[in-house]
């Protein structure tokens, strides 16, 4: 879509917050994503068109790329005008709650765009004024109120606290989560003895390839035997020594200790029952 002499063609996070803003994104969190979502999906250009994967065949327009398939309520002049498409995305995102319909939320650009848009958003909420938009930077319907951003329409004054936006803590509230998990499942006493099982169970294939090598058989079963039984025993010293470092690290902490405990009070067990039934 042409430009208009003297226009704009390209609008900054701020100029994208301020326009968002007077559309109904009035908090940092709804304000934030709208930015976001604009800037990953056409970089801030008012007149950004893209055709390419569109199915059915489409055109994604303007500053937000309204479909014009799935949005034919929307206008190519309004989708151009960014306060026009501004209000249409507020309402399309639900107030901004809801950003399904575009990609670029869904496979994360947007979310890749959040730190800037974030500084965008809590400078225009803690204060409007301090970002003047013009209304003469684009035209097809001419929107913007008369004086909008230019200190008269009694929206300055409005405060908030710079930050960054829920979306940012999530984050680290998702990594948070992780490490708690993973923190969980090395204080279960049955993860550590899963651990210690799977090293014993790789003892017992290699005392049963063993006793096959031992056992006197010929051909090529028995060749393989005597070969694995070779490349074993010089692999069990270094499986013996990972699962001595394997308890040491475990016995640091007090569900690994327990579970070496109970393993070790398992081979005393055993060991009694045994000397039990020698003598008997």
């Amino acid at each position: 879509m042409p430009s208009k002499p003297g226009s704009k063609t390209t609008l900054t996070p701020e100029e994208i917050a301020r326009v968002a803003y007077e559309a109904g994104f009035k908090t940092r969190t709804t304000l934030s994503r709208a930015v976001a979502v604009a800037l990953a999906e056409s970089g801030g250009r008012i007149n950004a068109t893209n055709k390419s994967g569109n199915s059915p065949p489409s055109t994604d327009r303007g500053l937000w790329q309204i479909n014009d398939h799935w949005h034919k309520e929307v206008s190519d002049a309004e989708a151009f005008n960014p306060p026009a498409a501004a209000a249409h995305t507020h309402r399309i995102s639900k107030g901004g709650t809801v950003w399904r319909e575009w990609a670029t939320w869904n496979n994360g650009s947007a979310g890749a765009q959040m730190g800037r848009a974030a500084l965008a958003a809590a400078k225009v909420v803690q204060n409007p004024d301090s970002v003047v938009i013009d209304a003469q930077w684009w035209d097809p319907l001419d929107l913007v109120p008369e004086g909008d951003g230019s200190g008269g329409d009694g929206l300055g004054g409005i405060g908030d606290a710079l930050m960054f936006p829920v979306e940012l803590v999530k984050y680290a509230g998702q990594l948070t989560e992780l490490t708690i998990k993973a923190s969980g499942w090395l204080m279960n006493p049955a993860n550590w003895l899963r651990v210690l099982e799977v090293v014993a169970g790789a003892g017992v294939v290699i005392l049963g390839v063993k006793m096959l090598a031992d056992s006197g058989v010929g051909g090529p079963v028995g060749a393989a035997a005597r070969g694995a039984v070779k490349t074993a025993k010089a692999g069990a010293k270094q499986v013996k020594k990972v699962q001595q470092r394997a308890e040491t690290v475990a016995s640091v902490h007090p569900a690994g200790a327990a579970a070496v405990a109970a393993k070790n009070s398992g081979k005393t067990t055993a060991a009694s029952s045994a000397k039990k039934e020698s003598t008997s």
